[in-house]
């Protein structure tokens, strides 16, 4: 491959685990530290410095964990007090502990580093890049999967589903006895010639290419659709409600069959147009 192809393959990669871990810290955070990183038992530098970046710029960070650093993933996750927490989710990866985490991790950021300032890597970085990510990646698709397995329904689901107004909805928190899940966003007040971006965050234990991930603004007489983790709506006077405009997004697995009938997942979402000033 060139050096540009590498770059990517490895940039893809890093991109890839960084979501994995960003997700993982998020699960534990939630079951195990009241829904907040503040309760972590660590030393609050890293917490307090990730704080105020999302404070600046919370379309950016709409998550906590979004606003960490790659750095501060390792530092969080490999900490003595909690690695306990996280331990059964990297076994596979890393089977003696912390120390042994820490250490494979950051070889990954010495060639994470120099791609994120335009400097060149080493064939032997790509490489542990491409095998310790793996590792780590494949690690907690077996654990997520087994968890899968538990359920009744082994289908794709949405994890999170989230704004860049800051807005964040924790899809494990909604109960699921019926086919359709919704979060009111409506304290989220927006007009004509505002533009609206959504998010996914899919449970990725499941491959990509497994399922597919379908948008549709519902309340428009032609109703405006989009595919994949991401949906950008330009709002019009069209969308002026005071019922609230509504978002759906579908997860559809590859399977001849659905959780749902016809779909494995389905979140609505409602947000508050006003008319145009």
């Amino acid at each position: 491959m060139s050096t540009d192809e590498i770059r990517g393959v490895v940039r893809h990669q890093i991109e890839t685990l960084e979501r994995w871990l960003r997700r993982l810290i998020d699960d534990v955070t939630q079951n195990h530290y009241e829904g907040s990183l503040s309760c972590l038992p660590m030393k609050k530098e890293i917490l307090s410095k990730a704080a105020a970046r999302r404070q600046k710029e919370p379309r950016r960070y709409p998550r906590e964990v979004d606003a960490l650093l790659f750095e501060d993933l390792i530092a969080i996750i490999c900490h003595p007090q909690q690695y306990f927490n996280f331990q059964k989710a990297l076994s596979e990866a890393f089977q003696n502990g912390e120390n042994e985490a820490r250490t494979y991790l950051n070889r990954i950021v010495d060639a994470r580093n120099p791609l994120a300032h335009a400097n060149e890597i080493t064939t032997h970085q790509a490489l542990r890049v491409a095998c310790y990510s793996a590792d780590v990646i494949d690690s907690l698709k077996a654990y997520y999967k087994r968890n899968n397995m538990a359920q009744t329904y082994n289908a794709p689901s949405i994890i999170r589903i989230w704004d860049d107004r800051a807005n964040v909805g924790d899809a494990t928190q909604l109960p699921t006895d019926g086919a359709v899940r919704y979060f009111d966003f409506k304290t989220t007040q927006l007009r004509p010639g505002d533009v609206l971006q959504l998010e996914v965050q899919p449970d990725e234990s499941f491959a990509e290419d497994s399922y597919r991930i379908d948008w549709v603004v519902n309340n428009v007489s032609s109703p405006q659709r989009g595919t994949g983790r991401k949906i950008s709506v330009v709002l019009e006077n069209r969308h002026v409600s005071a019922n609230g405009f509504m978002v759906s997004v579908e997860m559809i697995s590859n399977e001849s069959w659905h959780r749902y009938g016809n779909a494995d997942d389905r979140i609505t979402l409602h947000y508050s147009i006003l008319p145009p000033i």
